[in-house]
């Protein structure tokens, strides 16, 4: 994996050489690693690379289309805040098919935490004020140049029905 990775980083032209990396097990769909890379001066710098799960995510170039215009829309409007941030290729595309024609993303890594669960108000209302104020980011944002990547995703009505419909069919 050491060898892929590498090869992953230099497409994406990453400073420094890849010192370490660990498979993080949070998350169902993709395959994602915490990479870390060492400079000259013996300093560190983590990213994040992920295995897109292609047989999920059917147009994944679509996607990183969708995450550009998102993230640089913020980043142009709010240009003193942190924003996410993928890394690009020599041909500047924000994605990367390997030589087995794996599509790999990079991206800064944020030490965080993760809950799958929780009932901690203030985090809970933490959380809620986070998604609030990238809505606000996005109040402006002109939704009809991004791509339905996967249809009806966000039809909360269909997806609703769609569930009861199961549950009248299953029983159990």
């Amino acid at each position: 994996m050491f060898e892929i990775l590498k090869s992953v980083g230099e497409a994406f032209r990453l400073p420094g050489k890849l010192y370490s990396y660990e498979v993080i097990t949070q998350g169902n769909i993709n395959t994602t690693y915490k990479v870390t890379y060492r400079n000259d001066d013996k300093k560190t710098k983590a990213y994040v690379f992920q295995k897109v799960n292609t047989n999920v995510f059917k147009n994944p170039i679509e996607i990183m289309k969708n995450i550009d215009n998102v993230t640089s829309h913020i980043r142009n409007k709010y240009p003193k805040e942190i924003v996410l941030h993928f890394h690009h290729t020599k041909a500047q595309e924000n994605y990367y098919f390997d030589s087995n024609n794996v599509f790999w993303r990079v991206m800064n890594y944020i030490d965080s935490i993760t809950y799958n669960s929780c009932d901690d108000l203030s985090i809970i209302a933490s959380t809620g004020e986070a998604f609030g104020h990238f809505q606000m980011q996005l109040s402006d944002f002109d939704g009809s140049i991004l791509y339905e990547t996967i249809p009806d995703f966000h039809n909360t009505h269909k997806r609703l029905d769609t569930f009861f419909e199961h549950v009248s069919i299953d029983k159990m």
